[in-house]
């Protein structure tokens, strides 16, 4: 068990405190940098799922003459659908 202190009233706490047995003051936990590795690469992949869309449309798989013709709602269903294969 290792020890820091309050913020609030400067007394020394727990690390495993959630708040402050002295003047009770909620003790906030710091995000890992684990954490924050994982969010970015969730966040990169993401980012290029979606920069993926943008660059390459759906009709671009068949030739312009062949290209079956669709209203806007089936395209965004398209998409989806291609997003998740």
């Amino acid at each position: 068990m290792a020890l820091t202190k309050c913020k609030e009233c400067g007394k020394e706490i727990s690390t495993k405190a959630g708040k402050c047995p002295h003047c009770g003051a909620p003790v906030k936990k710091e995000t890992s940098l684990f954490t924050w590795v994982v969010v970015g690469f969730i966040a990169v992949i993401a980012w290029t799922r979606v920069a993926n869309f943008a660059s390459d449309p759906i009709t671009s798989r068949w030739p312009s003459s062949s290209a079956p013709s669709r209203s806007s709602s089936d395209g965004l269903l398209l998409k989806i659908i291609r997003f998740w294969r």
